[in-house]
């Protein structure tokens, strides 16, 4: 396979990855804000009840407001939506390259340039669950895991953006020789 096609090939199989753990974050995150909801909905009505303790449900009513506020602010559900519609093109993409045994030029031409309109629609990456997300590619693909992060980055990498990240680039260039090598027969 040509490397400009595997490296689209890659790019899609990757942002899948990437685009679907941070829709299942965020709808999480919405889920949570709804259960907070409810409990601290329940915790106000029950303090109808003569013997119900007051701190409880004012501690109910403060926790609704802050969740309901964050989740409002941040807009889990509108970034949920945009991480699928992020992923679904992800898939188009790699549906689009598979679906053509002979590549032309027009063809790559036109992958390309989904791949540009793809990224200028993501927004800021989180370098770590970037690198999970490989990881998780490369174990997939029964390749070797080339990534090497730290628990706090790993526990994290949904909060923080962690620039302090990098990819293993000598590994790198080790396993693109290798896939280039067994590309062209040599290996």
């Amino acid at each position: 396979m040509r490397k400009d096609i595997w490296d689209l090939i890659w790019y899609a199989r990757l942002s899948q990855r990437y685009h679907g753990r941070r829709e299942a974050f965020f709808e999480r995150w919405r889920k949570a804000t709804a259960m907070i909801g409810i409990l601290g909905g329940s915790a106000a009505f029950a303090a109808v009840a003569d013997d119900f303790p007051m701190w409880l449900s004012t501690t109910g009513a403060v926790a609704v407001v802050l969740a309901s506020t964050i989740d409002l602010v941040v807009g889990t559900g509108v970034l949920a939506h945009r991480h699928a519609a992020l992923r679904r093109r992800c898939y188009e993409l790699e549906q689009a390259i598979v679906r053509s045994p002979e590549p032309s030029d027009a063809d790559l031409r036109e992958w390309e340039a989904a791949k540009i309109g793809i990224e200028s629609d993501e927004p800021p990456f989180y370098a770590a669950l970037a690198l999970l997300c490989e990881n998780e590619l490369h174990l997939a693909m029964n390749l070797p895991v080339r990534n090497k992060l730290t628990t706090w980055q790993a526990r994290t990498a949904q909060w923080f953006r962690h620039s302090d990240c990098q990819a293993n680039d000598e590994a790198r260039r080790q396993e693109e020789e290798r896939l280039k090598a067994k590309a062209t027969g040599s290996a």
